[in-house]
C-alpha cells in the first residue's frame, strides 16, 4: 500500500512539473523541453489566417489575409455609404524566423518581390492578469536593424509583441487579438499564423 501511495505522489508531481510548461491555448499536454529549448530554432510560415477591419464613420474597411505557404491573397471588402466594393490580390510570400539562445533573433520576409531582414533581441514577457496573458506566454521583439534603420542603447523601444497560442517542438501559432480606437475610427485585428521548424 505504501509502495501505491508513493507512485501516485510521484505520478501527481510529474503531471505538476511537466504540465507547468504548457502556457499557450493549444501547447502540447506534455513537454519535456522548456520554452526556452522549444523556442530556439529555425522557422517558417507555413500558413496564416486573420482580419483587420477599420471602421470609422465613413464606412468600413476589411482585409482577409491568407497563406497556403506559397501564396498570401488579400481579401479586402470596402462598405462606404451603402455600396460595397470588393478586390481580391495574389502574391508571392516567404517568411522566416530564427531566434537564437544569446536573446537575439532575425526576421527575413520575402513578399511581392521585395526582400528584408529584421534583427533584433526578443524576451519572455511576464504575465499581465488584465490581457490573459501567462508566464512566458508572450515574446517581446526589439528591432536593432530593419533594413530602413538602425537603433542601438539600453532603452530602445519594443517593436513588436508575439503572443503563441501554441509552441510545441515542431511548430508555432501566434495569435493576433487587438483593438485599437481613436477619436476617428477603431482597428480591430484576429486570427493566427503558423510556422514550422526547419
Amino acid at each position: 500500500m505504501k509502495t501505491f501511495a508513493k507512485l501516485t505522489m510521484i505520478a501527481a508531481a510529474s503531471m505538476i512539473i511537466f504540465t507547468g510548461c504548457k502556457k499557450g491555448e493549444n501547447d502540447p499536454f506534455l513537454s519535456l523541453k522548456s520554452r526556452d529549448a522549444r523556442i530556439t530554432a529555425e522557422w517558417a510560415l507555413v500558413s496564416a489566417d486573420y482580419t483587420e477591419v477599420e471602421t470609422s464613420s465613413m464606412g468600413t474597411t476589411s482585409t482577409n489575409y491568407t497563406y497556403d505557404g506559397d501564396k498570401m491573397t488579400e481579401k479586402v471588402t470596402m462598405t462606404y455609404s451603402g455600396s460595397t466594393l470588393t478586390d481580391t490580390d495574389s502574391y508571392d510570400h516567404s517568411e522566416e524566423f530564427e531566434f537564437v539562445k544569446d536573446g537575439t533573433f532575425s526576421q527575413k520576409v520575402s513578399s511581392d518581390g521585395s526582400t528584408y531582414t529584421i534583427e533584433g533581441f526578443w524576451a519572455w514577457m511576464s504575465g499581465v492578469k488584465e490581457q490573459e496573458l501567462k508566464n512566458k506566454e508572450a515574446v517581446v521583439l526589439t528591432y536593432t536593424t530593419s533594413g530602413f534603420y538602425t537603433s542601438e542603447g539600453q532603452s530602445i523601444n519594443p517593436s513588436a509583441i508575439l503572443v503563441f497560442d501554441k509552441l510545441s517542438s515542431k511548430e508555432f501559432v501566434v495569435l493576433f487579438d487587438t483593438e485599437e480606437a481613436s477619436t476617428s475610427s477603431t482597428t480591430t485585428k484576429t486570427g493566427t499564423m503558423t510556422y514550422e521548424k526547419q
